[in-house]
């Protein structure tokens, strides 16, 4: 009450939370517009499979997540891939659901120049972020003349975690696959992965298992950094197999990137096959080295499908169009 909720137009919650639950006790006429994540549902699907041990109270707080959700006014859920497990996990059903992706800054995520050989010299010789199992930051590095596939040919850009869905030693096996038809030189660059985390096969094990060339691990970098990536790289690559959304495809594609993506949950929604990018199988290292070779071998080609994933990017996922959503959004649970 002393935050001034009971005086509010609407109260937009992140996560279903106590806050729910002390927003209908303070404001009870306020209508609340509850923004689901994905841990929720994740949650919900972990208790219903049966709760781990020491989770005591698990079908007691399921109830209460439901029981928050089915009373807000509206629910707020990143992509229509989620409206089906929100209404089965929830309860609450499509048309009481407003789809709002995770949007992007396009003041931030734009087409600029950008001097590769500078850019991937100074972040993978001169100050290298990459690391080795067990390692530290910088402990992988190149030299200036590993360089010059990322300066004068294709590159393939990977950005996420070293995670066991996202598939990164599938990608490293693709590409030494995709070698031996690429007309063009082409280099696979791999940023991302936090330091000293890591589920499976490390990146690094997987470029030396697969006897691997042209790959470049350039470590992890704050999010303001990603356009300069972006914008020295010409494929957005994310071969992640249980992806909610997608952000990064979104943001290379808002910098001119067509994406590869597989054509399951999130980017599936987000990728157009064919227009503004290409859709693969998941875990098909078959298609998906198809896939990179189509993008490396038809300059023109990637070029259109940039364009047109630039143009797709703004008009839907951009803040400005973002907002205008929300705002109608609101409009409606006010009425």
């Amino acid at each position: 009450a002393d935050a001034g909720a009971d005086r509010a137009d609407v109260l937009h919650l992140s996560h279903l939370t106590p806050l729910n639950e002390a927003a209908t006790r303070v404001a009870p006429e306020v209508p609340v517009v509850a923004h689901i994540h994905g841990t929720e549902l994740l949650m919900l699907e972990e208790i219903e499979a049966g709760p781990p041990a020491g989770w005591d109270h698990a079908r007691a707080w399921a109830e209460r997540m439901r029981g928050w959700a089915q009373s807000a006014a509206r629910l707020v859920v990143l992509s229509e891939a989620q409206l089906d497990r929100v209404e089965g996990m929830l309860g609450v059903p499509a048309d009481r659901c407003t789809v709002v992706p995770n949007g992007f800054d396009p003041k931030l995520f734009d087409v600029r120049p950008v001097d590769r050989r500078a850019l991937w010299s100074r972040h993978l010789v001169e100050e290298p972020q990459g690391w080795s199992p067990g390692g530290e930051p910088g402990g992988v590095r190149y030299d200036e003349g590993d360089l010059d596939v990322l300066a004068e040919g294709t590159v393939l850009l990977y950005v996420g975690r070293y995670t066991a869905v996202k598939r990164l030693g599938l990608l490293v096996r693709a590409h030494t696959r995709a070698r031996g038809d690429y007309r063009a030189p082409a280099g696979l660059v791999l940023l991302g992965g936090f330091p000293g985390e890591w589920e499976g096969e490390h990146p690094l094990e997987a470029v030396a298992a697969a006897d691997a060339g042209d790959v470049f691990l350039a470590g992890w970098h704050e999010h303001d950094a990603l356009p300069a990536f972006f914008n020295a790289s010409d494929v957005v690559v994310l071969p992640s197999v249980r992806e909610k959304f997608g952000l990064v495809l979104v943001e290379g594609m808002a910098c001119g990137l067509p994406a590869i993506a597989v054509d399951a949950h999130g980017p599936s929604l987000i990728v157009d096959d064919g227009r503004t990018g290409w859709l693969v199988p998941p875990d098909d290292e078959a298609a998906l080295a198809r896939a990179m070779v189509a993008a490396v071998n038809d300059p023109g080609e990637r070029r259109r499908r940039g364009g047109a994933a630039r143009a797709t990017a703004l008009e839907r996922w951009s803040w400005p169009a973002l907002a205008e959503r929300v705002t109608r959004m609101y409009a409606e649970v006010v009425r």
